[in-house]
């Protein structure tokens, strides 16, 4: 499965990262609108899981990166790093945003969820790298 996702790398692991961060910045820049009600889920839990799959989406991507070879070694704390601050920018730009607010604790529920994504994604990937060697 590695070796897989290796040689197809940008349709399996880039791809899936860029398509959910145009969404995901798109969903977070517009207007405040009720887009699914039948779900009533807080939005302190919707921020949790969308920076949760956002991080390890962006670690798998950054995984299997080739061109920062030299920067393998610290990608976890780089991704952790970039979604934190990814959090915190779309948190300032929902200021200026009719309908949306600046909330400091959707921001922290988005470093949460980021916490835990890369959590999951580093045991994940060095289960999945174990059928390569």
């Amino acid at each position: 499965m590695y070796n897989y996702i290796k040689k197809n790398s940008f349709l399996v692991a880039h791809l899936p990262f860029i398509v959910y961060i145009v969404v995901l910045t798109w969903l977070l820049a517009v207007p405040s609108v009720k887009f699914v009600e039948s779900f009533e889920v807080s939005d302190k839990i919707e921020h949790f899981f969308a920076f949760f799959v956002l991080t390890f989406l962006f670690g798998f991507s950054a995984h299997f990166q080739t061109r920062f070879k030299k920067y393998s070694k610290a990608v976890f704390i780089m991704v952790l790093l970039i979604s934190a601050l990814y959090g915190a920018a779309t948190e300032i730009m929902q200021y200026f945003v009719p309908g949306r607010s600046c909330d400091f604790f959707d921001w922290l529920m988005d470093f949460s969820g980021a916490i835990i994504g890369m959590v999951v994604f580093i045991p994940f990937i060095k289960f999945i790298s174990e059928d390569a060697q």
